[in-house]
């Protein structure tokens, strides 16, 4: 799915970059990178329920305190919208 995502950006840039935009190819890609949002979103939601049927609820709140933690690492190191310099 991470190949064909990328596929689907490369696509993207490449109507956007051509001598003449054709508006509607460009709305075509935007709607296939959609679906494919949403396929990924569905797989990672379905992740996450099945690892959570097999935790612990203290195992369940010591993953969300580390997701919470990264997330805010996250958060900080894009705060500007880029990695900061030397952070990629």
């Amino acid at each position: 799915q991470h190949e064909a995502m990328r596929k689907l950006h490369a696509e993207q840039r490449a109507l956007l970059a051509a001598p003449s935009i054709d508006a509607a190819a460009v709305e075509a890609k935007r709607k296939q990178l959609q679906a494919q949002h949403e396929l990924v979103s569905k797989r990672m939601s379905q992740a996450m329920i099945d690892a959570a049927r097999v935790l612990t609820p203290e195992q369940r709140a010591k993953l969300n305190e580390r997701m919470a933690k990264h997330e805010a690492r996250m958060a900080e190191r894009f705060k500007d919208g880029a990695p900061k310099r030397g952070e990629r």
